[in-house]
C-alpha cells in the first residue's frame, strides 16, 4: 500500500491542480493566520511543481508576479463540499495594488471566479 504525503492528501496530487478555482479579492489586509508557502510546503515533494502552477495560473488572471505565497486553513463551512476537517487555499497579496490572489481545491463562499 502507497502512503501518501499528508500535503498531497490536502492539496491534492498534481493532476488535481488544475482543477483549483481561481479568485481575486479587494482587499485582505489582515495577514495574522497566512503562512509562507515556501516554509510550509518544505517537505512536500510536489511543492515545486505545486507552487510553479500557481505562479503560472495567478500571472494568466491578472496578477502582475509580486508578492509572497502564502498559505491559509479555512474552516470547512467557508467551502462548497469541503472536507470536514477544512481546507487550505493558496494566497498570493500583490504589491502594486493590494489586490489577492487566491486557488481554492473547493469553491468558496463568497468569492466568485476569474
Amino acid at each position: 500500500m502507497a502512503i501518501i504525503e499528508p500535503w498531497t492528501k490536502e492539496l491534492g496530487p498534481e493532476r488535481a491542480f488544475v482543477d483549483y478555482e481561481i479568485y481575486s479579492y479587494e482587499w485582505i489586509d489582515r495577514m495574522t493566520y497566512f503562512e509562507d508557502a515556501e516554509e510550509a510546503l518544505n517537505e512536500w515533494s510536489l511543492k515545486d511543481a505545486f507552487l510553479n502552477h500557481f505562479r503560472h495560473r495567478f500571472a494568466e488572471s491578472g496578477w502582475d508576479g509580486h508578492g509572497t505565497l502564502q498559505i491559509l486553513w479555512v474552516p470547512p463551512f467557508a467551502g462548497v463540499n469541503a472536507p470536514t476537517h477544512g481546507f487550505f487555499l493558496l494566497h498570493v497579496k500583490q504589491k502594486a495594488d493590494g489586490v489577492s490572489w487566491i486557488a481554492s481545491r473547493y469553491p468558496v463562499i463568497g468569492l466568485r471566479e476569474e
